[in-house]
């Protein structure tokens, strides 16, 4: 009797959830679970952990909002350059962070590279230019420059690792450490995890991770949205007392001001 028993109980089991036995959840955890960007923010490290089936691979994206960005279009009139209007880059991510356990082209093939949106061609391929250009090489150029511009202030990076694996008993666990951008605006960002097997995706999961004001930045923030006038007064006030509080240190610590003579 104890032996039917036994063997009952993972049949029980299997019932219960539907026939299938539940796997480890994909994402166990996300540390800090929100940013708080205060008076003395200076960035902050971002934890992702998991679980995967063995022989899996990992891909994690951080993504923001889309947004539009503005910029001067230029052209060369003889020895100089001159502005001739402006150029709209819209339907890209504010922030676009990519990480991998191995190099993405070893997980997927191309097709489905561009269909979750992994790399650089597929943002490229999002993007919206106004006004239209009857010239595709200005407007690949505008594309790259743009790309190049967020990777050299921190806001996109593409990179072939990050994702650390270990493997577990009937499966294995990975974590990914990064820091946040500290460019990054107040918002709500993705983070989105892909576990891939056999060239596809075969588990995904999404965790929202807000950024928020806190403390004197949120104050000020709320007073320039709902108290314009009052808020450039604040300014100035803030600016004069830091000048003097500036000048107070100095004084005290460098002895008292020396006079001009004339």
């Amino acid at each position: 009797m104890a032996r039917a028993s036994m063997v009952a109980l993972p049949v029980f089991a299997a019932v219960l959830y539907g026939g299938v036995i539940p796997r480890e959840p994909l994402v166990r955890r996300v540390s800090p679970q929100s940013i708080q960007v205060g008076a003395f923010y200076n960035g902050t490290n971002v934890a992702v952990e998991g679980s995967v089936e063995a022989g899996s691979g990992v891909i994690v994206t951080v993504t923001g909002s889309e947004n539009e960005a503005v910029f001067n279009k230029k052209v060369r009139f003889g020895p100089i350059w001159i502005n001739s209007g402006k150029v709209r880059i819209s339907s890209t991510p504010s922030v676009f962070l990519r990480f991998s356990s191995t190099p993405i082209a070893c997980l997927l093939p191309p097709g489905m590279i561009a269909k979750y949106r992994l790399d650089e061609a597929s943002l490229i391929w999002d993007m919206r230019i106004a006004p239209r250009s009857h010239d595709g090489r200005a407007e690949a150029a505008w594309c790259r420059s743009y790309l190049s511009m967020k990777k050299g202030d921190g806001s996109y990076a593409f990179a072939s690792a990050g994702v650390r694996l270990a493997d577990t008993s009937g499966g294995a666990s990975f974590v990914l450490r990064f820091p946040w951008p500290k460019q990054a605006a107040p918002g709500a960002y993705t983070i989105h995890v892909y576990e891939i097997k056999d060239a596809a995706v075969i588990r995904q999961a999404e965790v929202l991770m807000p950024v928020v004001r806190t403390g004197f930045p949120a104050w000020l923030a709320s007073l320039a949205g709902d108290h314009a006038s009052l808020y450039g007064t604040s300014a100035v006030v803030i600016g004069a007392l830091a000048g003097f509080g500036i000048d107070f240190l100095a004084t005290l610590l460098f002895g008292k001001k020396r006079s001009v003579s004339h």
